[in-house]
């Protein structure tokens, strides 16, 4: 589903119009994106926590020259489902199968 059919679908089951479900939408993104640049998380009970990870230094591979690549830390967003959530899409996998 792409953000478009998101909206759409919103719109569909709120009434609301196509507009006012597309700013309420690129609220909620600012407003996360905002938190977790500055180290803060985001809890959604029954659903996940976005939060910011930070990853270790590395030594990666470039393949087509075959030459080392220091990667350096680096924060990065990380979502954790909450369990409810990742129950609820086990047994909808059950059913499906």
């Amino acid at each position: 589903m792409r953000k478009d059919e998101l909206i759409q679908a919103i719109s569909d089951r709120t009434g609301l119009t196509r507009a006012e479900v597309r700013h309420v939408i690129d609220t909620f993104i600012s407003i996360v994106k905002d938190q977790l640049i500055n180290g803060d998380s985001v809890v959604m009970r029954g659903f996940g926590k976005f939060s910011v990870r930070t990853r270790k230094p590395r030594v990666a591979r470039d393949i087509n020259r075959n030459k080392p690549i220091h990667l350096p830390e680096r924060r990065v967003p990380y979502f954790k489902p909450s369990e409810k959530f990742v129950k609820e899409v086990d047994k909808a996998n059950i059913l499906v199968k």
